[in-house]
């Protein structure tokens, strides 16, 4: 099997926007914060609230104390300002997001429909919710509350950004572009959403236009390791291997922990001829990540075309361990095996592998081991199987003509 069938990750990396808008609220006359004699307000919302503090006060606080990540004094704060305005739906929604970055989803999905109860015009609330229902994954509640909050504000390009992330996941490629799109008209800075939409470019196989939008996500943050990544994989796809060399390499030069970096450097390399290079790589990336099987399925076609199959085989085995109904690691393992002259383990592992996935190359490997065995007609029929899942190939006609003389001739002697 050709190093080009290694494995790479599956398009979907995520990045989290911090994306909350200024809150502003109408807390009546006495909005402003009571002073000491001779004190000086401060302007940076950190000083504490105090026994004489209005909502507003309490609600300014928690805002502060969210923004610095202090998510349970902030939720004290948010709760302070509820009773003395229990109504303050702002509050609700903001404290429910609180909630949510401690982890705490029911309390969060809790606050945010009290939110709603109380405004149900409220845009951030049905976009903190959005928010949540896409983490829980589910995408279709998620983008009601997307489309609810735009309905609200059609400016809030990280609603446009989200809902095309959850439309992507559902695989609405176009849908998902035309609102990463659209976030873009509204925010032309945003990186991520480039990023997105050179993603659907890249899963729809154009790769002049991933490249182009991979390349703007680039030039606006260019420590995000994850667009180097895909941009070299686009790269890899229009053959252009130097390339997509580089890009792998300048997101190890930002995360040197990255092992998708590491992992696609390796197929490049081995894709280059370079098998040492290419192992040394693979190695680098399962040290970072040893639960990965396609890592240790890559080493191991690298370790094949290298010559050495007991290092393919045991390569092979540690992916079967992470992943035992891997159809492929299960072929090529049984391929090591056959080579090696151990044709039972051979026809075990294929054997396996045709219990997971029809394949032709599967069946035409079991035939090749059956015909070793000296079981032509078992071999045939393998082959034939082969040819009625696959278009007309020529190994697979000639095989078949092959077997089916020295059946021929075996009948004759026999006679």
């Amino acid at each position: 099997m050709a190093v080009g069938t290694g494995r790479t990750d599956d398009l979907g990396p995520d990045r989290i926007l911090e994306d909350r808008d200024e809150v502003r609220i109408n807390a009546g006359k006495n909005s402003t914060p009571e002073q000491p004699p001779g004190s000086v307000p401060s302007k940076k919302g950190s000083e504490p609230a105090t026994a004489h503090s209005t909502v507003a006060d309490w609600f300014k606080r928690g805002l502060w104390l969210q923004s610095q990540k202090h998510y349970l004094e902030a939720i004290r704060a948010f709760n302070k300002a509820l009773e003395l305005q229990p109504g303050l739906a702002e509050a609700w929604a903001e404290r429910g997001l609180a909630w949510s970055r401690k982890g705490e989803m029911d309390r969060a999905m809790a606050d945010y429909t009290k939110a709603l109860e109380i405004d149900p015009d409220l845009a951030r609330a049905y976009y903190y919710r959005g928010r949540e229902w896409h983490d829980l994954e589910a995408l279709d509640s998620a983008i009601d509350d997307y489309t609810e909050a735009l309905a609200r504000e059609p400016r809030r390009a990280e609603a446009y950004f989200h809902r095309g992330r959850a439309w992507a996941a559902m695989l609405f490629q176009d849908r998902a572009m035309t609102d990463f799109s659209r976030a873009l008209e509204i925010n032309p800075g945003l990186a991520e959403a480039y990023y997105h939409r050179g993603l659907a470019w890249l899963d729809k196989r154009d790769l002049d236009r991933a490249i182009e939008d991979l390349s703007r996500a680039i030039d606006l943050a260019p420590r995000l390791t994850e667009v180097f990544c895909f941009r070299a994989l686009a790269w890899q796809r229009k053959g252009d291997l130097s390339r997509s060399g580089l890009d792998y390499s300048r997101a190890i030069e930002i995360d040197p922990s990255l092992a998708r970096a590491w992992s696609g450097l390796g197929m490049i390399r081995a894709l280059q001829g370079n098998l040492d290079g290419a192992i040394a790589d693979y190695t680098r990336a399962i040290n970072l990540q040893p639960k990965d099987a396609a890592l240790y399925y890559n080493r191991g076609l690298a370790w094949a075309l290298r010559g050495e199959p007991e290092r393919a085989i045991a390569d092979y085995t540690k992916a079967l361990a992470l992943d035992p109904e891997d159809a492929e690691a299960l072929n090529n393992r049984g391929l090591a095996w056959f080579r090696q002259g151990k044709i039972d383990l051979a026809l075990a592992d294929y054997n396996a592998a045709l219990e997971v996935r029809d394949d032709p190359e599967i069946y035409y490997n079991r035939g090749l081991a059956w015909a070793a065995k000296n079981e032509p007609e078992k071999a045939l029929a393998d082959v034939k199987k082969a040819m009625t899942l696959t278009s007309d190939d020529r190994d697979y006609r000639d095989l078949a003509a092959r077997l089916a003389d020295t059946i021929k001739k075996a009948h004759k002697a026999s006679r």
